[in-house]
């Protein structure tokens, strides 16, 4: 049996170790340098590590966390967004950290706080 833990991007990261049967260092060479990160290219190259698990020996382990800023009115004329589009498109949450000098630039993995003297 294999679980998936999908609440910390460690414990997601020690499953598909496990799950590959890779070192972190075989890991990172194969993903990195052999498939030049290319998620696809990853999957195609383990495939055949792939092809004899059966679904029904994966346990998915995640929570997820859902809040409104205004009764849900975003989420139900736009739809549930994951965290990226939130702080980078023109949200309630986005708007209101940008009103405390919060901003996030989610291509440069950036964020910035600018605190103004009152």
């Amino acid at each position: 049996m294999y679980d998936f833990d999908l609440r910390t991007g460690d414990s997601a990261y020690s499953f598909l170790l496990d799950f590959f049967n890779m070192s972190r260092e075989e890991y990172q060479k194969e993903f990195r340098i052999d498939c030049k990160e290319d998620i696809e290219n990853f999957c195609k190259c383990n495939i055949s590590k792939v092809k004899d698990i059966s679904l029904e020996d994966i346990r998915i382990w995640g929570f997820h966390v859902l809040g409104s800023l205004d009764e849900c009115k975003e989420i139900r004329s736009q739809g549930l967004k994951n965290l990226q589009k939130v702080l980078s498109e023109d949200t309630a949450l986005r708007r209101m950290l940008k009103s405390y000098g919060i901003s996030f630039d989610i291509e440069s993995i950036a964020y910035n706080y600018i605190r103004e003297n009152k």
